[in-house]
């Protein structure tokens, strides 16, 4: 989900480089991102006037590395624990997941507390740098040579740094259910996927006051 940046034209401009910056909290409708968390949780449905970037985006397919067994699986897992219940008496266990993705996603408190599965999905300066110039097809203008490094990198430390991750405390926000997911290693992909399918799970039985096997 992803229809919450501020037009081109009314982003800041960084006062050092003069880039435009994509990367900072001025760059994000915050308002607006949080009044359709809201709407979802109300209703169970975008608002009307949502609309997605992501698809005019380019994408590159992660290699496979027997993901669609796992995928199968992974599947079969979510459907027992729908099932379970639908057997246990809950006629209404219909369920929509929705994937909020963000750069800046646990940056506002208020956000945070509208996303029932928090994942914080990792990697280190080298990784992201790569990536990020190895996308393609992207909707925003290319970046220039040293963006990353001048403003993405600087902008992804310290808009972090508020955040305690893995145990450590030196910030000042604890997010206490938050799974993160190391992302270096392309060949963890399964693990993390299933990892991720699993928190789910877990939020599903904290909802009901199950545990299923």
């Amino acid at each position: 989900m992803s229809s919450n940046r501020i037009l081109e034209n009314d982003l800041p401009i960084d006062p050092t480089t003069k880039y435009t910056n994509w990367d900072c909290p001025e760059a994000i409708n915050f308002p607006l991102f949080l009044s359709t968390l809201k709407d979802l949780h109300q209703t169970g449905s975008l608002p009307t006037t949502f609309v997605s970037n992501e698809i005019k985006n380019a994408h590159s397919d992660v290699k496979t590395y027997g993901l669609y067994e796992l995928v199968r699986r992974l599947s079969l897992r979510v459907n027992e624990v729908l099932n379970e219940l639908a057997e246990d008496g809950d006629k209404n266990n219909e369920w929509y997941f929705v994937l909020v993705d963000g750069f800046l996603l646990y940056y506002d408190p208020e956000v945070i507390k509208e996303l029932d599965v928090k994942l914080f999905v990792r990697a280190d300066h080298d990784t992201l740098k790569q990536r990020r110039e190895d996308r393609a097809g992207y909707i925003t203008v290319e970046d220039p040579p040293d963006y990353f490094d001048k403003i993405v990198w600087p902008s992804y430390v310290e808009f972090h740094k508020h955040l305690s991750i893995n145990g450590v405390k030196s910030g000042h926000t604890v997010i206490e259910d938050l799974v993160v997911l190391d992302t270096n290693n392309e060949e963890n992909f399964g693990e993390n996927l299933e990892e991720a399918v699993e928190t789910v799970i877990r939020f599903i039985e904290r909802s009901y006051n199950i545990s299923i096997l």
